[in-house]
This record gives structure tokens, sequence and C-alpha cells, in this order.
């Protein structure tokens, strides 16, 4: 059984109980009421047509929360796999702080695409392209970017990145480590390659619906299992076949 470290515990089991906070949050917001109304509320989701500030705000926390629920499981073995080669290695500081600092700037990342992806959907929201549910209203809208999402699966970039997602011990170890900007950039890294080999995945939210607790769920298995479980490269491919026959059907029926 591989050794796994104290420091890495102690990171570890704060990560998934705020995984947990973040799927209850987003049970929270869902569960809510349709018609719920409040000035302001941070479970509650918009209503009106034209989205508030406030509504801005609430969005952009839940989508916070929601890439924070479905991106940091995947990070479990990106991080054990790097504190397992650390603690081989005379020039750590404190292993902790290292792991620590990954998980952040991996994270970090992934707020900037939430912010990204908020200003998006308050556009077509605002354009009345998609419902308050966040579903794209036009099934041939929907059909194309199911389509394209499965194209993407057998794309060089999404290739590559999955690559990198899966076996990261090629870029670990290739980055020098002299201190701490060395870990930051070796977490830049790793979020960057997975940003570019889920960003798709996520758009696909707005097909069935950003409220929608159990595609959420869905895209999140999607990802773990692309990443994460054995023969993730055939699933990956399986992934896009099924997207692309989804996206085809609804095109055309």
């Amino acid at each position: 059984m591989p050794k796994i470290s104290r420091d890495y515990i102690l990171i570890i089991i704060p990560i998934i109980i705020m995984i947990i906070g973040a799927w209850v949050y987003l049970n929270s917001i869902y569960m809510k009421p349709m018609g719920y109304q409040e000035a302001f509320s941070l479970l509650a989701m918009p209503m009106s047509n034209t989205w508030s500030f406030n509504d801005f705000i609430v969005m952009t926390l839940m989508w916070i929360v929601m890439m924070f629920a479905m991106m940091m499981p995947s990070t479990f073995s990106f991080l054990y796999m790097f504190n397992k080669m650390r603690l081989n290695m005379k020039t750590v500081y404190d292993s902790k702080i290292e792991l620590a600092i990954l998980a952040s700037t991996y994270f970090l990342l992934w707020i900037v695409f939430s912010l990204i992806a908020v200003v998006i959907q308050y556009a077509l929201h605002n354009s009345n392209l998609v419902n308050m549910m966040g579903i794209i209203k036009s099934n041939h809208i929907a059909a194309s970017l199911i389509i394209f999402a499965g194209i993407y699966q057998f794309t060089n970039l999404k290739n590559a990145c999955l690559d990198k997602c899966r076996n990261p011990l090629s870029y670990i170890m290739g980055t020098k480590i002299d201190g701490m900007g060395s870990i930051v950039k070796i977490g830049v890294a790793n979020g960057m390659f997975c940003i570019g080999c889920c960003w798709v995945l996520m758009l696909l939210l707005f097909v069935n619906g950003t409220m929608n607790l159990l595609w959420v769920l869905v895209i999140t298995l999607a990802v773990l299992a692309e990443k994460v479980f054995p023969y993730g490269n055939i699933i990956s491919k399986l992934i896009g076949v099924g997207l692309l026959t989804w996206g085809c059907l609804l095109f055309y029926f």
C-alpha cells in the first residue's frame, strides 16, 4: 500500500471538507423555491429577466463554488505525486506549505475562469439567449456547442493537456524547485493544463442548465473519469463520440 504522508493528509482533509461544503451550498441554491425573492441572498438564484448587480455577485460566487466542487477532487492524485516526490528531496522547506500553495494556485486559475464564465452567462442572459436556469434556448446553438465539445475531445490540445493532467511527473520533474516561486510555477502549469483539458466541458453547463445540480454532477464525473480513472484517454474519446452523437441528434431532431 502506497505510503501517505502526514502532511498530505493534513492538507487533503480540509480540502475534502470544503468540497463537501461546496456541494451543500450548491444544493442549497438549487433547492430554493422558484418563487423565492429577497433583496440579496447568497442562497438565492436570479429570477428576473435582467440581472442586477446583486445577481451578478451571487452568480459569481456560485460559479466559483461550483468550480471548486467540480475540479478540486481531480487534484488529489497530483498533490499526492508531488508530495511523494518531494519527500525524497533535501530542499523541502515545509511540505504542508508547498501543497497548500499548489492547491491555492490551481484554484486561483479556476476563479479566473469562473469570472469569465459568469460574464458570458450575464451577456447571454441579458440578451435573452439563455433562460433563468442558465439553459440555452436555441436547440441549434446548444447542438453546435455540444458538437464543438465532441470535436474538441479529439484535438491535439485536448490530448496534450489530458496527458499532462494524468501524468504530471514529467513537468514536475522538469522544473527546478529552488523556492516557493517554483512551487507557484508548477501550480500554474497544472492549473493551465487542467483548464485546457476541461474548459469546453464546463461550457456544456449552459446546455442543460448551470442551475441543474444533476448535470453539474454528471460533468464532474466525466472530468474525473478521463483524468483519474484507468484508461482515461479511451474514456475521453468515448465522451467525444457520445457528445457528437447527442449534438447531431439534437441538431436534426
